[in-house]
């Protein structure tokens, strides 16, 4: 059903899950995923699981009524098939960790999320299992990253770890992210003359970037035709434990209402949509933190001068203008500076919700950007049970769009014939 409150978040919808649904969920995976582990079996799993999903929807249907939240997630399923494009998706009264099987904190723990379960905080896969078979019912698929959190993990299990990390705006830190979307670090050139027409294109060059960078032109093209990048369409966040911290989420909407009312004219934001920005790896991404990936437009405008899509990332040094002109770099500080208090709307993910974030904007789909407050000292002890306490956690899973992929539905042949 659709949302009238946030009135500025276009493309937003939420969706509360039937307690029938909410339930069947649970049940099956308790009863025929209790010795499959989410981190380490192959597709077949996800796919069975999602089809009997499907007939369970079909199943309990009560009517057509658009309003209908079986109704709606059924059509949403259906467009990620086709040619509909997706919105964030806040999914409200999803299946929850039961409390006693998450684990007290563990300043030690490391990234095994797969087999240790002090790793992991939590003895139970449920958050994983229900985050995977929503990605796999909107035509998506997991992404590995090749190093962060330790690489190789389907999920991520985002929560503060040492204290040293309090202010540090990082998935394993408290500090306050600003808005960003995942996987901007990322490429399809695979060629240094490919890279070199879309310098070209973006009205600059290999040794004007190189400069920009304090990096010799060499690393430029290394780095950015390195290949370890990874692409991600979408964001997955399901809630475990949250005392009060916010997820801000916004959108190009948004954004231009803030570059608006910061005084930014039409023809600057033309110039914007023309500007060369190279992309920085954090500190996340492991083995390729530092690396320039992506050089891109910052924004996309449409015939209007309307922003229908973004490639930002407003944290510290991850965005940096690259071209040769000194008023466009001027004007990219002063849009950073816009980037970084942009209006964003607030949301309390509880441990019943979930949400889908399109990261990527491409054909005809918008994206969104998100970030989160600081944590404060609560989300460090929350109670889980008798003299028992964890921290604050989210389950994260990337995931890249088949259909933009041009790859077959796993669930196409199911979706025709129903």
């Amino acid at each position: 059903m659709e949302l009238t409150k946030y009135k500025y978040l276009e493309n937003y919808i939420e969706v509360e899950m039937p307690d029938e649904f909410r339930d069947f969920i649970s049940q099956y995976i308790d009863q025929t995923l209790s010795d499959e582990n989410p981190y380490l079996c192959g597709n077949e799993v996800i796919v069975g699981f999602a089809l009997h999903a499907l007939n369970f929807l079909k199943k309990i249907r009560k009517d057509k009524s658009s309003s209908d939240p079986v109704n709606t997630l059924l059509r949403l399923i259906s467009e990620s098939h086709t040619n509909g494009d997706l919105p964030v998706i806040y999914f409200t009264n999803t299946p929850e960790e039961p409390r006693d099987k998450i684990l007290d904190f563990n300043e030690e723990r490391g990234f095994n999320y797969a087999l240790n379960k002090y790793d992991r905080l939590k003895e139970s896969f449920l958050s994983e299992w229900t985050s995977w078979l929503i990605s796999t019912l909107l035509n998506h698929d997991d992404v590995v990253h090749p190093s962060e959190h330790g690489g190789g993990n389907r999920f991520h299990l985002i929560s503060p770890k040492e204290e040293k990390l309090r202010k540090v705006g990082a998935s394993t830190g408290g500090g306050r992210f600003f808005q960003h979307s995942d996987g901007t670090v990322y490429t399809e050139l695979d060629s240094e003359d490919a890279l070199k027409a879309k310098l070209d294109e973006l009205n600059t060059d290999i040794d004007t970037v190189a400069n920009r960078l304090s990096k010799s032109p060499e690393d430029v093209v290394s780095e950015v035709l390195s290949g370890k990048y990874t692409r991600v369409d979408a964001t997955i966040l399901k809630g475990i434990l949250n005392l009060k911290t916010k997820t801000y989420i916004s959108t190009p909407t948004l954004l231009q209402r803030s570059l608006v009312k910061d005084g930014f004219s039409n023809e600057e934001l033309k110039r914007l949509s023309n500007m060369p920005i190279a992309h920085i790896a954090g500190p996340a991404d492991g083995e390729i933190s530092g690396f320039v990936g992506e050089i891109n437009y910052p924004i996309y405008l449409d015939s209007d001068s309307n922003i229908i899509g973004t490639c930002t990332n407003a944290s510290e040094g991850r965005m940096k203008y690259v071209g040769s002109d000194v008023q466009d770099a001027e004007l990219f500080e002063k849009f950073l500076a816009t980037l970084r208090k942009m209006e964003v709307i607030e949301f309390f993910l509880k441990p019943g919700d979930l949400l889908f974030i399109p990261n990527s904007c491409y054909q005809n789909q918008p994206n969104a950007t998100h970030g989160r407050g600081e944590l404060d000292d609560g989300e460090y002890k929350i109670p889980v049970g008798k003299g028992r306490y964890s921290r604050r956690m989210h389950c994260r899973q990337y995931a890249s769009s088949r259909r933009r992929s041009a790859l077959p539905s796993l669930l196409g042949p199911y979706l025709e014939s129903h």
